[in-house]
Protein backbone atom coordinates (compact mmCIF):
# COMPACT_ATOMS: atom_id res chain seq x y z
CA UNK A 1 0.00 0.00 0.00
CA UNK A 2 2.72 2.44 1.04
CA UNK A 3 4.64 1.78 -2.34
CA UNK A 4 1.39 2.67 -4.73
CA UNK A 5 0.59 5.76 -2.45
CA UNK A 6 4.80 7.04 -2.69
CA UNK A 7 4.28 6.20 -6.70
CA UNK A 8 1.38 8.66 -6.58
CA UNK A 9 2.74 10.99 -4.95
CA UNK A 10 5.68 11.01 -7.48
CA UNK A 11 4.07 10.40 -10.99
CA UNK A 12 0.19 11.26 -9.89
CA UNK A 13 -2.20 8.76 -11.21
CA UNK A 14 -5.42 10.66 -13.65
CA UNK A 15 -8.57 12.22 -11.73
CA UNK A 16 -10.58 10.99 -8.90
CA UNK A 17 -8.62 7.93 -8.23
CA UNK A 18 -5.01 10.21 -7.59
CA UNK A 19 -7.37 12.59 -4.98
CA UNK A 20 -8.78 9.34 -3.00
CA UNK A 21 -5.22 8.09 -2.78
CA UNK A 22 -3.96 11.20 -1.12
CA UNK A 23 -6.93 11.11 0.79
CA UNK A 24 -6.67 7.83 2.12
CA UNK A 25 -2.67 8.29 2.56
CA UNK A 26 -3.35 11.01 4.38
CA UNK A 27 -5.92 8.88 7.18
CA UNK A 28 -3.35 6.15 7.04
CA UNK A 29 -0.08 8.27 8.21
CA UNK A 30 -2.39 9.82 10.79
CA UNK A 31 -3.86 6.25 11.77
CA UNK A 32 0.05 5.36 12.45
CA UNK A 33 0.85 8.79 13.87
CA UNK A 34 -2.02 8.16 16.24
CA UNK A 35 -1.09 4.74 17.39
CA UNK A 36 2.33 5.71 17.84
CA UNK A 37 1.32 8.66 20.36
CA UNK A 38 -1.63 5.89 22.08
CA UNK A 39 1.29 2.98 22.55
CA UNK A 40 4.48 4.61 22.95
CA UNK A 41 4.69 3.19 26.29
CA UNK A 42 4.79 -0.33 24.42
CA UNK A 43 6.74 0.57 21.51
CA UNK A 44 9.64 2.09 24.49
CA UNK A 45 9.76 -1.35 26.09
CA UNK A 46 10.92 -2.75 22.94
CA UNK A 47 14.17 -1.46 22.93
CA UNK A 48 14.91 -0.88 19.46
CA UNK A 49 16.07 2.98 19.07
CA UNK A 50 13.15 5.91 19.02
CA UNK A 51 13.64 6.13 15.27
CA UNK A 52 13.40 2.77 13.91
CA UNK A 53 10.00 2.14 16.16
CA UNK A 54 8.23 5.55 14.66
CA UNK A 55 9.53 3.77 11.32
CA UNK A 56 8.44 0.68 12.10
CA UNK A 57 4.88 1.79 13.69
CA UNK A 58 4.66 3.99 9.79
CA UNK A 59 4.99 0.65 7.84
CA UNK A 60 3.31 -1.88 9.94
CA UNK A 61 1.15 -0.11 12.27
CA UNK A 62 -0.51 -2.63 14.83
CA UNK A 63 1.18 -5.64 13.39
CA UNK A 64 4.41 -4.38 15.00
CA UNK A 65 3.14 -2.89 18.37
CA UNK A 66 0.95 -6.48 18.85
CA UNK A 67 4.87 -8.35 17.98
CA UNK A 68 6.32 -5.95 21.07
CA UNK A 69 3.68 -7.35 23.69
CA UNK A 70 4.71 -11.21 22.60
CA UNK A 71 7.79 -11.17 23.39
Amino acid sequence: MWAILAFNLLSSFDGWFSTALNIFGVILISAHIFEYVLYQSRIKNKNDGKFKSIIMTLIFGILYINNSRRK
